[in-house]
């Protein structure tokens, strides 16, 4: 997928200029005939004259499609503007179908359930961060194994902390914590930052997740009760 800026086209421009100063390279103007599926003459005077073929020209004041990479990993985020940013950074982090997700259930087969939109009717969607925090939780919460036609899919947490602590316990635990959130690619770290044993066998944890191209990092914290269920938020 390739991922691009938007450029306001002036009087004057040209392609092999604008090629030039924002692309740093003067070959560069036949990628922006491509991205933005231009044909000669490319680039008009005059609305007037774009209306002859105005699918496939541009005149001054149009946006202009600048690519600037072939991978989300590859993009400079500070050479954005503040909408493009979250336009890329909602695209490189998805968009999923928000579940209503009780995780006192703790592993369970039926600890999520189909959002609602309570003003539409229909189903409500996360996008961007909200969505690595559900995909995240849900896999936290789903046993490794317990899905059919994915078996690799969730965790051993369980395996792990629901037995009595000690030190090699813990340190399992925060293993199989880190290697769950890494398998959602989107997850650049993960790191836990605290960690504490409550009421005999109960261990909480707070997981501090870096996801991709992001300044700001965001925790989760994992925790299981005395009747054996996980909780994640």
């Amino acid at each position: 997928m390739a991922y691009y800026k938007t450029y306001i086209l002036q009087d004057g421009d040209t392609l092999q200029m604008i090629a030039q100063i924002e692309l740093g390279s003067v070959d560069k103007w036949r990628d922006i005939v491509d991205i933005n599926d231009l044909v000669y003459p490319y680039i008009v005077k005059t609305s007037q004259e774009k209306l002859v073929n105005p699918e496939h020209l541009i005149t001054y004041g149009d946006a202009v499609k600048l690519p600037v990479a072939n991978s989300i990993t590859d993009l400079v985020i500070d050479d954005f503007n503040k909408v493009d940013q979250q336009y890329i950074y909602d695209t490189a982090l998805g968009v999923d179908i928000a579940m209503e997700i009780q995780s006192e259930l703790g592993l369970d087969d039926q600890i999520a359930y189909l959002k609602e939109n309570s003003s539409t009717g229909g189903l409500m969607a996360f996008g961007g961060i909200s969505n690595l925090q559900q995909s995240l939780t849900m896999r936290l919460l789903t046993r490794q194994g317990s899905l059919l036609r994915h078996p690799n899919y969730g965790t051993k947490l369980l395996d792990y902390i629901g037995e009595t602590v000690n030190s090699d316990n813990l340190s399992l635990a925060q293993d199989e914590i880190i290697r769950t959130c890494k398998t959602d690619e989107r997850v650049s770290a993960v790191k836990i930052i605290d960690y504490a044993v409550q009421q005999g066998n109960d261990m909480c944890f707070t997981v501090e997740i870096t996801p991709i191209n992001a300044d700001k990092a965001f925790n989760i914290f994992i925790t299981r009760a005395q009747d054996g269920t996980i909780k994640v938020r």
